[in-house]
């Protein structure tokens, strides 16, 4: 580089290693290597995504979602906590439309209405077991913790 910049008036400074690349492209190699490099936990916390095809797939959690979007070049975003109503996919694998039967362990209690009463869940998932299996008496998260006294329960 040198030699060429004295034979030829130029003044090229070394950049970087191997080929020459816009800095457009050199920012997208990074940041898809920067998001596609994440490794997550396998700690289940359903959270339900959609795409810009209103797609919704079930993801066990938000770090997965956003691996898999860099994977697959997908664009899903948090649309909310727990499992997909009617779901058909959990990420990416085809599933028949039935309810899971299993959630975590872990005690994040809510506190979700049906627009009557309300009723406390021991975590986002088992929210979404109720309403997979009663999806005429569906409840809606209200807020993080045990429901307050005085609230008409169910």
């Amino acid at each position: 580089m040198r030699t060429n910049n004295c034979e030829e008036g130029s003044d090229f400074v070394h950049k970087y290693d191997g080929l020459c690349l816009k800095d457009s492209q050199i920012q997208q190699i990074e940041s898809r290597a920067n998001l596609c490099d994440e490794a997550c936990t396998k700690e289940y916390e359903p959270i339900c995504g959609s795409d810009s095809n209103g797609v919704e797939r079930t993801f066990s959690n938000a770090c997965v979602m956003k691996t898999q979007n860099c994977e697959e070049g997908s664009d899903f975003v948090h649309k909310y906590d727990g499992l997909c109503l009617k779901d058909s996919q959990i990420e990416g694998k085809s599933v028949q439309n039935e309810c899971p039967d299993m959630c975590s362990h872990l005690f994040k209690p809510i506190c979700a209405s049906n627009g009557s009463c309300s009723k406390d869940f021991s975590n986002d998932c088992l929210l979404g077991v109720h309403n997979c299996n009663n999806p005429s008496n569906n409840f809606n998260l209200k807020y993080h913790g045990n429901c307050q006294v005085g609230e008409t329960m169910c």
